[in-house]
């Protein structure tokens, strides 16, 4: 048998003529593929069919509405969390940002957002009144967060830095009037205010817990006009 060719025999020629479709037969078969294609679209459009999915937002740019929430929203690009450890401290944080710390009587997750000044402060450095280099009466705002055991709190643990290395000591209060706490707690969130003084351009503030070393210091940036 040749490839690509059937040989079929019948009792009326005997055999041996190759068999090949005859032009009635390829019209008989297109009709036949025309009228399962037509019946075919004719289901798919019907207005009572159900569709496999629910409906979609087409809208330009869009995605599916029944792909899965992952795959339609990508998950924010979060920084790892630092941790601070007394071997290896954390000097250099960005302002707002978090920073784990372990300490010997428990852990936190501590934040330093600011400084802030007052507004006359920059009402004066706007109008050319408040002097290049004058020391600035500063607030920043620390959080203890997620805290486990017990970690210290006092203002002699704080301490501002500016470019040029003059150091600016601090007090604290709360935002509420009570009384500074000397511990932070197990499940406590407390926010305390750090008084100080920056200079303006960059400087740093830093957080001493335990003894005289450095665990924490958070990187700013003041500018007054």
């Amino acid at each position: 048998m040749e490839r690509g060719m059937l040989n079929a025999t019948s009792a009326g020629n005997g055999g041996g003529r190759a068999f090949r479709p005859g032009r009635r037969w390829l019209f008989a078969l297109a009709a036949v593929v025309v009228v399962v294609v037509a019946g075919g679209l004719v289901l798919v459009l019907s207005p009572g069919r159900q569709t496999k999915y629910p409906a979609q937002d087409l809208s330009y740019g869009s995605l599916p509405s029944w792909l899965p929430k992952s795959a339609r929203e990508p998950a924010a690009d979060k920084p790892q969390m630092e941790v601070a450890t007394a071997a290896k401290p954390i000097l250099s944080e960005e302002q707002g940002y978090t920073v784990h710390a372990e300490l010997p009587g428990g852990t936190a997750d501590v934040t330093a957002v600011g400084p802030s000044v007052p507004g006359y402060v920059t009402r004066y450095a706007e109008s050319g009144v408040w002097p290049a280099g004058k020391q600035v009466p500063s607030t920043f705002s620390v959080t203890f967060a997620d805290v486990k055991g017990t970690i210290p709190v006092s203002a002699g643990a704080f301490q501002v830095e500016d470019a040029q290395y003059h150091h600016f000591g601090a007090s604290l209060s709360m935002t509420n009037k009570s009384s500074v706490p000397a511990v932070v707690r197990t499940g406590q969130t407390v926010t305390v205010v750090v008084h100080t003084e920056t200079t303006e351009g960059q400087g740093a503030i830093a957080w001493n817990p335990v003894g005289n070393k450095t665990l924490i210091a958070w990187i700013y940036q003041l500018e007054l006009d």
